[in-house]
């Protein structure tokens, strides 16, 4: 079983995209002694692996602990009873004038997105439309 350190050291390699101990002392600004004699005492270089996340962009809370972002962002939805997903602006504005709506406006709504969504899209030189139904709704765009 692979000790904390090499678990750590082979996440870095990956995000790093390198292969040696030699290039992630060298990539860390280490000697590759250092960092040898480091993996002796199971002290892994954090400090030197934050520094290096935060020049490079890439998540080096999951290079020490395992935990990706999006995992440790779960977790603390979890914790606070909150979904899992994340939801964009235009998503949370249209989810919010949903619950503003009667519950007889969210039917009717949800009934015509279902036939939208079910409905074959027509073309031609005119643009794109998407007829809906028996052919009485129609939503589109048309270019002149």
């Amino acid at each position: 079983m692979a000790t904390s350190f090499e678990a750590a050291l082979l996440r870095l390699k990956g995000v790093l995209q390198v292969q040696t101990d030699k290039e992630v002392a060298a990539r860390l600004g280490m000697s590759p002694t250092a960092l040898n004699d480091r993996k002796k005492r199971d002290a892994f270089p954090e400090d030197r692996v934050r520094a290096l996340g935060a020049q490079l962009g890439f998540d080096s809370d999951y290079v020490v602990t395992g935990l990706a972002q999006a995992a440790r962002e779960m977790i603390a939805a979890a914790r606070e009873g909150k979904p899992f997903t994340k939801v964009s602006q235009e998503d949370r504005a249209l989810l919010a004038r949903w619950h503003q709506c009667s519950q007889s406006d969210q039917l009717l709504i949800f009934g015509l997105i279902k036939r939208l969504s079910a409905a074959p899209a027509l073309s031609g030189a005119g643009g794109s439309q998407s007829a809906v139904g028996d052919g009485n709704i129609q939503i589109g765009i048309k270019k002149k």
